[in-house]
């Protein structure tokens, strides 16, 4: 099971996998931090890096938490 998440603040956006920061936006790098509402998107892709698509697939998920600080 992976734990992924995102803090997002009005200068900074972090990605975070299983608790270590995975990237991060800033809007001084070049990046765009918006204030407008955001939203979040589960995708299950099949194809790999030139490996071989297994169909059918399945992705599940345990739980969804957002937070607010």
């Amino acid at each position: 099971m992976m734990i992924s998440g995102i803090d997002w603040t009005a200068v900074r956006d972090s990605g975070f996998d299983d608790g270590a920061k995975a990237g991060q936006i800033t809007s001084g790098s070049g990046g765009t931090i918006t204030s407008a509402p955001q939203f979040l998107a589960f995708d299950h892709a099949v194809a790999g890096h030139g490996g071989i698509t297994v169909a059918p697939a399945t992705m599940k998920t345990s739980y969804i938490r957002f937070e607010q600080h």
